[in-house]
């Protein structure tokens, strides 16, 4: 599995009640762009020998959302089915192969906002943003 948080959006909301602090909308994409996904085998999730990904935010004061999130696995492209419709090749993934976090927070403009994932046969992958005005 090569998983990556493949893009993360930080949207101005508007002001917060405690001076100095502005509200933001921040989403992140963890995504699976390998050939298998994080579970490697379906004997895996049967013996739920591989901890599931966990997505760790720190930055900010958060609202909305967790500190810390369980997504589940992820499928990679070993996932995906092809058939033929007859108007050409088609394909559609049976599981995602990238989930969505998302949250509402209270910070700062210059603040560094950063995103942790680990579980199953990925070790640790990190992405620090900054939030702009």
């Amino acid at each position: 599995p090569i998983v990556s948080i493949d893009k993360v959006n930080v949207k101005l909301l508007g002001e917060a009640a405690e001076e100095g602090l502005k509200l933001y909308k921040v989403e992140a994409w963890v995504m699976n762009t390998g050939y298998l996904s994080t579970y490697v085998f379906k004997e895996g999730l049967k013996l739920k020998t591989l901890k599931p990904l966990t997505v760790t935010f720190k930055g900010g004061r958060i609202l909305e959302g967790k500190e810390k999130t369980d997504i589940g696995h992820l499928e990679g492209f070993a996932g995906i089915g092809g058939y033929n419709s007859g108007l050409g090749a088609m394909s559609m993934p049976s599981s995602p192969c990238a989930k969505k976090v998302s949250y509402v927070i209270a910070a700062k403009a210059g603040d560094k906002l950063s995103f942790e994932v680990e579980g199953g046969h990925i070790g640790k992958i990190c992405k620090e943003v900054t939030v702009e005005e």
